[in-house]
């Protein structure tokens, strides 16, 4: 949170507004434009916090020691423990997710990607602490992996989500790669207002898989 103090706002001669953020020597600022065009968000971290608060419990917070250079990549297992996702035949979603985004982390791993999973077992998280723990992390990019499902057997392929504009590239490029090695129906890419892919700050994505409503792609 910003210290109030101090803030001045001055109208610039061609239009606009000038925002003054006092700082000492020893804070450090974060700025970032919204991918609206029309919003900034500003963080300052000060020496002294401005005022103390308390709360009941605080959030597990985890330290990313950022490395020159190298890539970080958050992905996303979809559902998870009492969420179990899309069912189909006594199989779950949340499984599935789960096995495939390890295999994704271990092929990343071996190309020298730092890769965090927002889990790694079989366990509920809500989507806010998903996108809280990606935050933290502050990756290059976030992927979240679903599968998809229908009410009848025939629908089939595979999709790519994404909402923000810094989003575009990185749904183009996976969707691709995907097809090229996935003997899967195409079914395109579409922009969805998704929680996990709203929230994040960084590129964010996500894949469904195929239709665990499919008996073909059930059990592939």
């Amino acid at each position: 949170s910003l210290a109030l103090a101090g803030i001045k706002f001055a109208a610039l001669k061609n239009g606009g507004i000038k925002l003054t953020v006092p700082a000492a020597g020893s804070d450090s600022i974060d700025i970032h434009a919204g991918v609206d065009g029309k919003t900034i968000r500003i963080k300052q971290k000060i020496d002294k916090p401005v005022m103390e608060v308390i709360t009941p419990a605080e959030p597990v917070q985890i330290t990313v020691p950022k490395v020159s250079g190298k890539k970080f990549v958050v992905v996303d297992p979809g559902h998870g423990g009492s969420d179990v996702g899309a069912t189909r035949n006594g199989i779950y979603e949340k499984n599935i997710t789960l096995d495939i985004s390890e295999r994704v982390a271990d092929l990343l791993r071996k190309k020298g990607y730092e890769v965090y999973m927002t889990r790694d077992a079989d366990k509920t998280v809500s989507l806010k602490e998903r996108v809280e723990y990606c935050e933290n992390v502050d990756p290059d990019v976030f992927v979240s992996v679903h599968v998809n499902s229908s009410n009848i057997d025939s629908p089939n392929g595979m999709e790519t989500h994404y909402y923000k504009d810094n989003s575009l590239q990185l749904a183009k490029t996976v969707h691709a790669s995907l097809l090229n090695h996935v003997k899967a129906h195409d079914r395109g890419l579409f922009k969805s207002k998704f929680y996990v892919i709203n929230h994040t700050t960084a590129p964010a994505i996500l894949i469904e898989v195929g239709f665990i409503s499919n008996p073909s792609e059930r059990a592939q």
